[in-house]
């Protein structure tokens, strides 16, 4: 019998990666929880905080959850060391744990993995209250962030996100390494400044930064031009498009009210022609029989807009249709061209700055279209502070172990 229970803790050594000075005195199951006390070997030596070999000053009593062992849930108790060093008495730290978080560190593992597929999932699946869940999170990714190195990175994007009513958040994402970067509340040059100052605190280097993306927010534009001077700041063209084709359908409602346009017709003028079906077509046929609407003067300049960038490589010869572009257009008479119009105007040099290496703002797109995703997931973020510490754990490409081997 004796053989048997030498066999079985040898078992539950292997499995928990126990190994001398520590050893398994006991396990014992109770109800629906399995209980394993570990202690060491008296006289056992553990190195202090200046590489010392000392013995214990004392021992306090700590337990920690882990791993489920098949249903039961399975917990390790140990009277840990406490030693002396230099700067006075400390706990030493267990094999099978880090810090003070009451879990394993393979019982942290499952969590953070089981996380990946959302807080609410590894709240179930291991019983634990979500607070706990995130708390969890957050010191493994304060840990990994602690390591980034951000002293290689070359093209960087900024983007804000809405994320509760009028609250923003603004994003700092790495190109090439497809991934964020920083995170701040806000969106004012104050928010852009810190964001950019906890970056430079991690290695960023502004004088290596040679291209910027980012929409057309004065905040970005400012703080690009003064943070990082070498960089080419391209607004990005989809962001362009985006308010072509919100101007178009502005005029567009203008003119329904007018009389001059029948109503259901929106999806016809801001879908590319390429792409409209048979009977699309047919209805833009009918509607470019109308030259006099304001919208189809800007339907035509639409189009337009999209072939320079479609069909231009160099910045001379798109400088020359752009200008020409901003001339028709502000010969409609629309206050939502004229808008227009004075926008890109007063950021033509960054929209032209496109077609000196054609970098767009996509991967922030991504990220936003990401990060709503953790927001829906969530059912909202009461809490800001647990809504960064996901998007840098989903979206951070951090160095987080989620494997389960020793």
């Amino acid at each position: 019998m004796q053989n048997i229970d030498n066999e079985k803790i040898k078992i539950f050594e292997l499995a928990l990666g126990i190994t001398e000075p520590w050893y398994i005195t006991e396990t014992k199951f109770d109800g629906n929880e399995l209980h394993i006390n570990v202690a060491f070997k008296r006289g056992s030596k553990f190195k202090n905080k200046e590489g010392n070999l000392v013995t214990a000053y004392d021992t306090v009593e700590r337990t920690w959850r882990h791993l489920n062992f098949f249903q039961y849930r399975a917990y390790i108790h140990a009277r840990v060391p406490r030693i002396k060093s230099e700067k006075g008495i400390n706990n030493l730290e267990v094999p099978w744990a880090r810090g003070y978080t009451g879990f394993t560190i393979l019982f942290e593992k499952l969590v953070l993995a089981l996380a990946k597929r959302g807080v609410s999932i590894a709240s179930k699946m291991t019983g634990l209250d979500s607070r706990t869940v995130f708390r969890i999170i957050k010191n493994e990714v304060l840990i990994a962030r602690d390591k980034v190195d951000l002293s290689t990175v070359e093209i960087i994007g900024m983007d804000e996100k809405a994320y509760s009513g009028r609250e923003f958040i603004t994003i700092l994402a790495d190109h090439n390494g497809g991934r964020v970067i920083g995170v701040i509340v806000g969106k004012n040059t104050k928010a852009v400044n810190k964001l950019i100052k906890e970056a430079k605190d991690k290695g960023l280097k502004p004088k290596n930064i040679t291209t910027a993306t980012s929409d057309f927010a004065t905040t970005f534009r400012n703080c690009i031009a003064k943070k990082f001077k070498k960089a080419i700041h391209i607004a990005d063209r989809f962001h362009a498009v985006g308010l072509v084709n919100k101007t178009m359908n502005l005029i567009r409602n203008d003119d329904v009210k007018s009389g001059e346009m029948n109503k259901g017709l929106k999806y016809v003028l801001l879908k590319n022609e390429e792409n409209l079906t048979d009977n699309q077509r047919i209805k833009l046929a009918k509607i470019k029989e109308n030259e006099c609407a304001k919208t189809v003067l800007f339907y035509k300049q639409k189009e337009l807009f999209n072939s320079i960038y479609n069909n231009y490589d160099d910045i001379e010869s798109a400088t020359i249709i752009f200008e020409d572009w901003l001339k028709n257009v502000s010969e409609i008479d629309s206050k939502h061209s004229r808008k227009l119009v004075k926008t890109f105007t007063k950021n033509k040099d960054i929209i032209l700055n496109y077609f000196k290496n054609k970098k767009t703002n996509a991967l922030l797109e991504s990220i936003n279209s990401r990060i709503q995703a953790i927001i829906t997931r969530g059912r909202g973020y009461r809490n800001i502070d647990n809504l960064i510490t996901m998007i840098f754990f989903e979206l951070g490409d951090l160095d987080i172990d989620t494997s389960f081997a020793f």
